[in-house]
């Protein structure tokens, strides 16, 4: 492909603009044969060749390759290998910008181990009202489990949905849907309503909604989707606090190693309360509840919904709160060196990137680390 071409394509790409049918298929193409283009082989080793397939080679915002080592003909093909599984990157337009250093460089100090470690994927146990517990990555796609006239169905691969005979059902038989640390899972409650929990998350709920509310609880992060039924409000319950469903969808960050506690409205309206204090929220806007202060302010619900989207996202973002992330998504322990650390990052990436791709990320970015077995080590040297 010429390489005008595929910039052009990339660039589309990176900017999430829509490819045509054609125009995605040649992308296609272009990656599964890069490796085999004339002379490329004979530049770089297979070590290279797999570490510049998880890379972002070249500026995409700018025209020039800079400090790549590899200054044969065909430069021009090799500075966009690998765009699949590198980070999204523009700095200028607050997104990470991935470019190939020398190996005398800090950026590029090994960070692999001999088994990488992958990202999360769609993982929970659906824990039954008698006790049961049933791991859903095992299940094959149908009925999972009949109860009190409610039938669980596998949906697909990362969702679950609840059919019941409302007129029958009893409303004080419970599940518990758990995610671990490095699983997301959906479910489809009785009334429609859709909850996606992030890693290390929790819901329990009835397996019917017959009373004056449809209330839920909730720990760690969830993504609501609410099926509005005036005569019988949406609450959800985070510890002492709960939200409100006026016809929404909302996102709420309640983790316990987190500072705050976040509902973030995306489209809607919803009140949170707590204690004796009521909020009203509008799309773009988030309470947030800290202590015993309860506040709105305005927020980026892109960025607060990255991870349902499949990334991560942040602006202007303590490193801590990006790697509490990161340890949450790929099973890790964070350890500080020497101690206190502060540095605020902005960007976005991949959530299906191996963890060496991030750690590299935020080496580019100005954290040192190095990885130990599940240990990320953070150095401030």
């Amino acid at each position: 492909m010429d390489p005008n071409r595929l910039k052009q394509l990339l660039t589309k790409y990176l900017n999430g603009e829509s490819l045509t049918e054609e125009e995605a298929t040649a992308l296609h193409q272009w990656e599964a044969g890069f490796e085999h283009v004339e002379g490329l082989r004979e530049t770089i080793s297979d070590t290279e060749l797999a570490e510049m397939r998880n890379r972002l080679w070249s500026q995409i915002a700018g025209n020039t390759v800079k400090n790549t080592p590899f200054r044969k003909k065909k430069t021009a093909i090799i500075a966009f290998l690998r765009v699949a599984a590198a980070a999204i990157v523009i700095i200028a337009a607050g997104v990470w910008i991935w470019t190939y250093q020398s190996r005398d460089k800090r950026s590029d100090i090994s960070l692999y181990t001999s088994n990488e470690i992958m990202p999360g994927n769609n993982k929970a146990t659906l824990t039954l009202a008698d006790g049961k517990m049933i791991n859903l990555e095992d299940e094959k796609n149908g009925l999972v489990a009949a109860q009190a006239q409610a039938s669980v169905l596998k949906v697909k691969s990362g969702q679950i949905a609840y059919t019941n005979d409302a007129s029958t059902t009893e409303t004080d038989v419970f599940n518990t849907l758990t995610t671990p640390i490095g699983g997301q899972y959906s479910v489809a409650l009785p009334d429609g309503s859709k909850v996606t929990l992030n890693a290390g998350s929790s819901l329990k709920f009835p397996v019917a909604f017959n009373g004056k509310h449809r209330r839920v609880e909730l720990k760690g992060e969830g993504y609501f989707e609410i099926s509005h039924n005036a005569s019988m409000p949406f609450l959800v319950s985070v510890g002492d606090m709960e939200v409100h469903d006026l016809g929404t969808a909302f996102n709420i960050n309640a983790y316990d190693d987190e500072p705050i506690i976040q509902t973030t409205l995306v489209e809607g309206l919803a009140e949170v309360k707590y204690k004796d204090k009521t909020v009203p929220l509008e799309p773009g806007n988030a309470a947030v509840h800290s202590g015993n202060v309860l506040e709105v302010k305005k927020v980026n619900v892109e960025q607060v919904i990255a991870w349902r989207n499949g990334l991560f996202q942040f602006e202007s973002a303590d490193v801590r709160q990006i790697l509490r992330q990161l340890a949450r998504w790929y099973n890790v322990e964070v350890v500080y060196e020497n101690g206190a650390y502060k540095k605020q990052i902005t960007g976005k990436a991949l959530r299906n990137s191996t963890l060496s791709e991030m750690l590299r990320i935020l080496e580019l970015s100005g954290v040192h680390c190095r990885l130990e077995g599940r240990k990320i080590i953070i150095s401030d040297l």
